[in-house]
């Protein structure tokens, strides 16, 4: 049991579209993305867990767009942008 973060916010992308694979047990999973990106979790299957995006699912042709895919057996996926407060990213 743990949980990860992974941060894409600052990631130097070439591509349009970005695919991640989870394989997650018993963890949570938040995945931050950059202020524009959409992502489709629609692939992730999620058995005791749950999977939550507040980013939009539909692709835009000028932003990147993350893909997520895999599954979640007890654990949670978390898919946002960066909050700001006063200057400072969380």
């Amino acid at each position: 049991m743990g949980s990860v973060v992974l941060d894409f916010c600052d990631a130097i992308n070439p591509h349009p579209v970005v695919e991640v694979e989870l394989s997650v047990g018993a963890g949570s999973v938040r995945m931050l993305v950059p202020d524009g990106a959409t992502a489709d979790v629609s692939a992730v299957v999620a058995s005791m867990g749950h999977v939550v995006s507040r980013v939009p699912e539909i692709r835009r042709p000028d932003a990147p767009h993350f893909v997520v895919h895999g599954s979640l057996s007890m654990g949670s996926l978390r898919v946002r942008r960066r909050f700001r407060i006063a200057g400072r990213s969380f």
